[in-house]
């Protein structure tokens, strides 16, 4: 029993140790403003990280929806911005399967949704995938459920 908890000691202790370290280990080359929250911090870092492997498919998809949940929390512009730009939502390739293509509909909803239900250009093109899954017949018989 007491080589368990000298385990979960190290294992509690390493956690720590690494908690403090990503806190104070920020890149200077982010352009974000550096949160108190260490959650937040985390979430910056994780993303620089998927943007070194990005796919314009249903994995950059995800990782909009991460990055607008981010958005929500912190209101941070350069994410606004990312998806703008950088990488233009509109752009995303619908892959092969009808899910990729529902997963970047729901990327381009939730980013409109969490920025002020401003950019109209998010709705038109996740109308136009719908619609054209739905021309394919690619929707299931429970429509509205890809």
């Amino acid at each position: 029993m007491k080589i368990y908890h000298f385990l979960l000691f190290l294992f509690l202790y390493s956690c720590s140790n690494q908690t403090k370290t990503s806190n104070t280990n920020i890149s200077k080359d982010t352009n974000h403003v550096q949160s108190k929250n260490k959650w937040v911090e985390r979430s910056y870092l994780i993303g620089k990280q998927f943007y070194k492997v990005y796919t314009p498919g249903w994995e950059g998809a995800n990782g909009a929806i991460g990055d607008a949940y981010l958005f929500k929390a912190t209101n941070d512009s350069s994410l606004l911005q990312r998806y703008l730009y950088q990488y233009d939502l509109k752009q995303m390739n619908n892959g092969t399967w009808v899910d990729d293509r529902a997963w970047i509909c729901l990327a381009e909803l939730y980013w409109w949704e969490f920025s002020g239900r401003k950019q109209m250009q998010w709705i038109d093109d996740a109308k136009v995938r719908y619609l054209e899954a739905r021309k394919e017949g690619r929707l299931s018989s429970h429509e509205g459920f890809w």
